[in-house]
């Protein structure tokens, strides 16, 4: 039985794990996989030397938790602003604040200057800045139009799925 892909809708061939289009995990509990460690297996000196955890602060100060297909562990983002996400380009003078590179952006169609995430608004927005293509849940986001995020969303940057949790 062939599998088709949720995101590009691809059909692909029976026991393929990943799209062959979109190189998505067809594996769906994948993105909602989340790996923790003991405390005790970390070195002493990578622990932060706080008391306070953070679901005990203010929802509007904990920060955005991104999942990137493919990869084990997070990005958190400070919820102090607005972040340009993409791919960072010194050689074309493009800084990001978010730089998806080492995700094998661009060979997954994601633009130099893709999103910007307003991790300050309450609820987070996304606003597509690129054209290239930018989906939540599924939907083409407009250009330069803000889209409100809802923890568990999924975000695609070209072929690059994000899950994005708020909470």
């Amino acid at each position: 039985m062939k599998t088709r892909c949720p995101y590009c809708g691809h059909q692909n061939r029976t026991g393929v794990l990943v799209c062959e289009r979109c190189d998505l995990s067809l594996n769906s509990e994948m993105m909602n996989q989340v790996t923790t460690r003991k405390l005790d297996d970390i070195p002493h000196r990578s622990r932060r030397n706080t008391s306070v955890s953070v679901m005990s602060l203010p929802p509007e100060q904990r920060p955005v938790i991104v999942y990137i297909a493919h990869h084990e562990l997070p990005m958190a983002i400070d919820r102090d602003g607005i972040k340009l996400i993409g791919r960072q380009d010194d050689s074309n003078g493009v800084q990001v604040d978010i730089d998806l590179t080492p995700y094998q952006a661009q060979e997954h169609g994601v633009s130099r200057r893709h999103l910007l995430l307003d991790c300050s608004a309450h609820p987070p927005t996304a606003t597509d800045v690129s054209s290239v293509g930018t989906f939540i849940n599924g939907m083409r986001l407009a250009p330069n139009q803000a889209y409100m995020l809802r923890s568990g969303d999924e975000l695609r940057l070209g072929n690059l799925p994000l899950r994005i949790y708020l909470d």
